[in-house]
């Protein structure tokens, strides 16, 4: 047997070859491709800038990353993928709104938007915005709450559904209106309704009202986000004129099965966050009426908790649920 002061010597060598080789595996990952999932069809906004980063950590980390779109069931599918995919730190994939608000609006979805995934870092903050006709005698969101409230027999505001229902939610808690709305299939439908002149007001995406008005078909009154548009700095946000501290908006972001490497983690998140920098995806963020929003995996975690009670007190307090299959 050896002697005791050999043995110690033996074990301590074993402790340290073993760091060695843990640091040496840290340092090589990603050893193989990986894969990021998409929980939306090919071609849409986050697809685009999806295939965008992908060539950009190729760079970064020395390894293709491959999109998988699975879209379907308000992203209640790629999100589920995501979550039961193998956490070894190859497979990541994109966490939007959906995977806060799906578990506080549908019994079928049961995914706890923390716990269930493994948060990388936050991608981007969109504002929504707020729109009227040309024949609602109103310029900003303060005299539009006072013209609701003035005519709450024919003022309406129309919504496609899903997170928009929330935020007009929202806007009536803090306003004391009593929105009458309007309720059509999709986005396209709200949209036509409202240039005809069939609604009053509406809430959608920035681009959509940055092009029209500018178009002199409707006016943009207001954005919901923390602070003004840079492409359209003279409309103020809703905090501004009524509502001090008031933010909504939609975001996206990435993460990962739960119990990844954290030294996976770690070097996604880096990657990810120099690749933000870079200025094709700045320019399609901006493209897209979003701002970058990067941060460290606990930023991510503490946004996301934030946005769960949010949104949980919103749709408790209006009775809010979602059709699965919508």
């Amino acid at each position: 047997m050896l002697p005791k002061f050999l043995r110690l010597i033996a074990v301590f060598s074993c402790i340290a070859a073993n760091v060695v080789i843990s640091a040496e595996a840290q340092d090589a990952y990603p050893a193989k491709p990986l894969k990021m999932i998409v929980p939306y069809g090919a071609g849409g906004p986050i697809d685009v800038h999806a295939r965008i980063i992908a060539l950009h950590l190729r760079d970064l980390l020395g390894q293709p990353v491959i999109v998988e779109n699975k879209p379907g069931a308000l992203t209640s599918i790629g999100n589920r993928a995501l979550s039961e995919a193998n956490p070894d730190g190859y497979t990541f994939g994109w966490l939007t709104l959906s995977a806060v608000v799906l578990p506080i609006t549908m019994k079928e979805y049961q995914i706890d938007p923390v716990k269930g995934f493994t948060p990388i870092t936050q991608y981007n903050f969109g504002d929504y915005s707020i729109v009227v006709n040309n024949k609602v005698p109103v310029n900003n969101f303060a005299e539009l709450v006072a013209y609701a409230k003035a005519n709450p027999k024919t003022f309406n505001i129309a919504t496609s559904g899903g997170h928009l229902d929330m935020v007009i939610a929202l806007l009536g808690e803090q306003t004391g209106v009593n929105w009458s709305i309007i309720r059509y299939k999709g986005l396209a439908e709200a949209r036509t309704a409202l240039l005809a002149g069939d609604v009053d007001a509406a809430i959608d995406v920035f681009g959509f009202a940055k092009d029209q008005a500018a178009a002199g078909k409707i006016k943009f009154i207001a954005v919901t986000g923390p602070e003004r548009n840079p492409d359209a700095p003279n409309v103020k946000t809703v905090a501004e004129t009524s509502l001090p501290g008031f933010k909504a908006g939609f975001w996206w972001g990435f993460g990962g099965p739960p119990g990844m490497p954290p030294a996976a983690v770690e070097k996604l998140n880096s990657a990810l966050r120099k690749a933000v920098e870079l200025a094709d995806v700045r320019t399609a963020l901006r493209r897209d009426g979003t701002r970058a929003a990067t941060g460290s995996p606990e930023d991510f975690i503490r946004f996301i908790t934030a946005e769960n009670k949010l949104w949980r007190d919103v749709a408790k307090a209006n009775n809010i649920s979602w059709d699965i299959n919508r």
